[in-house]
C-alpha cells in the first residue's frame, strides 16, 4: 500500500488497481484560501492532523499557466475524519492564510446551484424593478 511506482508523482494504492476495496467510497472536502506557495505533501500534511487524521487523496488544481488556483480537494476514507477535519481545520491558518473547509459537491449539483441563486429576470408585462451594475434603476417590464 502506498508503493512509489517509477514515472507516477504520488504513491499508488492497490485500491486504485481495481482489486479489493477498489470501489470505496471517500468524503472529500474543499479547501479554500489557499496560499499560492502550498504543495500538496503540506495540504496533506496540515489536513491530517499532525497524523491524527488519514487523508487518503489530497489535490490542489493549477491553471494553465501552472500556478496553484488558490483552493484544493482533500479525500478521507471515513466521514468521521472528514467532519473532524472541518471541525477542527476551518479557520486554521496555513503558511499564514485562513482556510475555509467546506463539503464537495459535484460540479453539476453546483452548477444547479448557482443557478438558483441568480436573480429572476425582468419579464414584459411583469412589475419586477431592473438595476444596472450600479445599483441605477432602469426600465421596468410594465409602463
Amino acid at each position: 500500500h502506498g508503493s512509489k511506482v517509477k514515472g507516477l508523482p504520488r504513491p499508488l494504492w492497490c485500491r486504485q488497481l481495481g482489486g479489493e476495496g477498489a470501489k470505496i467510497k471517500y468524503w472529500r472536502i474543499i479547501v479554500r484560501n489557499l496560499p499560492f506557495k502550498v504543495d500538496e505533501a503540506e495540504l496533506r500534511r496540515h489536513m491530517g492532523l499532525k497524523g491524527e487524521l488519514f487523508v487518503w487523496d489530497a489535490h490542489i488544481p493549477k491553471g494553465s499557466d501552472g500556478r496553484v488556483r488558490g483552493f484544493g480537494f482533500v479525500g478521507y476514507i471515513c466521514r468521521s475524519d472528514a467532519e473532524r477535519a472541518i471541525k477542527k481545520l476551518n479557520g486554521t491558518k496555513l503558511l499564514g492564510r485562513v482556510i475555509v473547509l467546506d463539503w464537495t459537491v459535484g460540479k453539476k449539483e453546483f452548477q444547479e446551484g448557482a443557478k438558483a441563486k441568480e436573480p429572476p429576470a425582468a419579464e414584459e408585462g411583469s412589475d419586477l424593478e431592473v438595476f444596472d451594475d450600479a445599483g441605477v434603476e432602469g426600465e421596468t417590464g410594465s409602463d
